[in-house]
């Protein structure tokens, strides 16, 4: 009963959303974010040079993607991630 001492633990499980992230035309010391919605940074990535898509998994939710490129006015996206769902976010610099 509660309130005896015992410990009440609710447990959750949730399978992770993917975010497929593709930049086209980063230059050297580009850089690339993702932030929760809250503003929290989960993951950033510099030298983009290379085109290759960047995958992470993450908790459902809304995130902010971010490219900075020296020279260019930062991109953002956000993108909403359903629960066992990958979601594409194309970023090309102008």
């Amino acid at each position: 009963p509660a309130g005896s001492g015992d410990v009440v633990l609710d447990l959750q499980l949730v399978r992770a959303g993917m975010l497929r992230i593709q930049v086209r035309g980063a230059r050297p010391a580009s850089r690339l974010e993702v932030r929760h919605a809250r503003g929290a940074l989960v993951r950033a990535w510099t030298n983009l040079e290379k085109n290759e898509p960047r995958f992470i998994a993450v908790a459902p939710g809304t995130y902010a993607v971010r490219l900075e490129v020296p020279g260019a006015e930062p991109i953002e996206r956000t993108v909403a991630v359903e629960e066992g769902k990958t979601e594409k976010v194309d970023l090309a610099v102008p």
